[in-house]
Formats: structure tokens, C-alpha cells, sequence
């Protein structure tokens, strides 16, 4: 069974050369590397390009993001299951043969593995940090069990956990490249509700280095509109599956989270507040704590969302 690894890359030649090691150091041995450079302006395309090999395939587009950049990767691949790997995370040598191990043991070619995610900042050895959020820690015999559970707490899906088979991403429609913001959380709440089983493989291990000035710390009125455009969409996908009352209160936590998270660009508060309202439910129902509400009224709402941003 052959895994692909697609490697989106942007001003990426400080790390680029160890996550590409660190892919070819894979203990599964059927495998291809594919990277698309994105138009970087630094030496990323120089670097990956000594790489290139029988198993590493380097190609180049002009800028037009990650999203972009993991589609085009899709159309030069041949694997039957899928490992995403930015530029300048890390996998454990085992993660891919673990996660294959699982996924061979489930009959269902439409289940998905998950591993563990650690965070660091500069070296893996010395910049180990704990758990920015929940992990998922166990499997989902319902694909909608986990998309609630995504909402309700938050857990985290960051790209490089998963190995997705091939008709997963094809039913999919690929990446959204019309999303710059939450694309890999979009992308991963359709690839899990198409999904008919989630497994999670112990034994696995993705090191993802904590972004200083990513787009992931944007906070200005695009970003606002792609986070509400992503966040309709991985609502849907919840309600697709099921409408319940849990349901809709975890789509509604998930919008409060994101009001916290922005200034009032483009409408954004008005517009979640407008969808949460056709949840079935008011703002004013999630506050945490009668404390937080009378903070909100004493300080207003503007002063009360700087106070508790994320």
C-alpha cells in the first residue's frame, strides 16, 4: 500500500530540509514525497530540489497559498493513502507504519487515523510545550460523535495527524482554496463527516512548530470572513449528520469562540450572532459564568472580547 506525503512550502528554507528528512526517514517503505513550492521569494525551492529523487518530486506554482499548493500536489500523486506534512513540522520515524498498521486491521477503505500532537517552538529536544488543546485521545465508531466533540470542547485537527485514503479526498472536492484562514480545519471536518470510522493510533507522533507570525495569528476583517466561511461549512457538515440540540449548542460554542477571537470586522459579530439565533440559541446563553456576563455588561463588549481573546 503506497502512502503519498504532500508538502505545501512558502518561505520555508530555515526547516524545509529536516521535514523533508524526516519524511524519507519513514519506517514504511512503499512512499512518495511530492512538494509544490508556492511561490516562494527565499531559497525553499533551492533546498527541496537537492532532494529530488525516484521518491521526492519537487514542482513549483506561483503564490496562491497552501490550499492551492496541496491540490496541485494531489494531481502528481499515485498513493492509496494520504499524509499532509507542512514545511516545517515533524513526524515521528514510526507515524506513518503505525497509523497503517490501524488502518489495515478495519475492514471500512473509508476510515480515517489520528496519532498525538505535540507542539514545539524551535527544537524538538529542548521546545517541547504542552497541549495548546484537547487531543484526541481515543477512536469514534460515528465520524458525527467526533465532529460534535471538535465544537463542543475544542479538540484539535491539525493537517500532519491524519492518513486519509485516496476515495476520501476525491468525494471531498479537494482543499477550498477560496479559505485562507481555518482551511486545514475546514478541509479535515469534511474529510472526518465523509469518514465512516475514526481510529487513533497510540504509537504515532506529529511535532507541530508553534507558528510566531503565521496566518493562523491573523485577526483582520479577511481573516474574520474566512473564519466564518469555514466555520458555515463545518457547521453543516455537523448538521448533515445530526440536528440534535447537542449538536446545535456545539456549533453555536464554536462561533462564540471565534467572535472572541476577532474585532468586530466586516459584521462578523453580527452575522455569527444572526446564525447562532438560527441554532435556536442567544449570544447571551454561553457566557461561562454569571461572573463573565456582568463583566461583559460592566466593561461592554468590545472591552470584554480584548480581555478574553484566545
Amino acid at each position: 500500500m503506497k502512502v503519498s506525503i504532500l508538502m505545501p512550502a512558502y518561505n520555508a528554507e530555515k526547516y524545509i530540509a529536516e521535514t523533508i528528512q524526516c519524511a524519507l526517514d519513514q519506517t514504511w517503505p512503499d512512499k512518495e514525497i511530492i512538494i509544490v513550492d508556492d511561490g516562494s521569494a527565499d531559497r525553499t525551492f533551492e533546498i527541496a530540489k537537492k532532494f529530488e529523487s525516484a521518491v521526492v518530486k519537487v514542482y513549483k506554482q506561483p503564490n496562491k497559498g497552501a490550499s492551492a499548493a496541496r491540490n496541485l500536489a494531489f494531481t502528481y500523486s499515485s498513493g492509496d493513502l494520504f499524509q499532509y506534512l507542512d514545511a516545517d513540522d515533524l513526524l515521528s520515524p514510526n507515524k506513518i507504519e503505525e497509523q497503517i498498521k490501524i488502518y489495515l486491521q478495519n475492514p471500512d477503505p473509508d476510515s480515517i487515523v489520528a496519532c498525538n500532537l505535540l507542539y514545539f517552538t524551535d527544537n524538538v529536544v529542548t521546545g517541547l510545550e504542552f497541549p495548546r488543546c484537547r487531543q484526541i485521545t481515543t477512536g469514534y465508531r460515528t465520524s458525527s460523535e467526533l465532529l460534535i466533540d471538535i465544537f463542543d470542547y475544542p479538540i484539535g485537527t491539525q493537517t500532519s495527524m491524519w492518513l486519509v485514503p485516496r476515495g476520501l479526498i476525491i468525494k471531498s472536492g479537494g482543499w477550498n482554496e477560496a479559505i485562507s484562514l481555518n482551511d486545514d480545519g475546514e478541509f479535515f471536518f469534511r474529510i472526518i463527516s465523509l469518514s465512516k470510522m475514526v481510529h487513533y493510533c497510540a504509537k504515532a507522533i506529529v511535532y507541530y512548530r508553534m507558528p510566531m507570525n503565521g496566518l493562523s495569528n491573523r485577526r483582520d476583517s479577511g481573516a474574520a470572513i474566512s473564519q466564518l466561511a469555514s466555520t458555515r461549512i463545518m457547521r453543516d457538515c455537523i448538521l448533515s449528520h445530526s440536528k440534535s440540540k447537542r449538536a446545535r449548542r456545539a456549533c453555536c460554542k464554536f462561533y462564540l469562540n471565534s467572535m472572541n477571537q476577532f474585532d468586530d470586522n466586516g459584521n462578523f459579530d453580527k452575522m455569527a450572532e444572526k446564525d447562532v439565533e438560527e441554532l435556536g440559541f442567544h449570544v447571551e446563553t454561553f457566557f461561562k459564568s454569571p461572573k463573565h456576563q456582568l463583566l461583559r455588561n460592566l466593561l461592554g463588549k468590545r472591552i470584554y472580547k480584548a480581555c478574553f481573546k484566545n
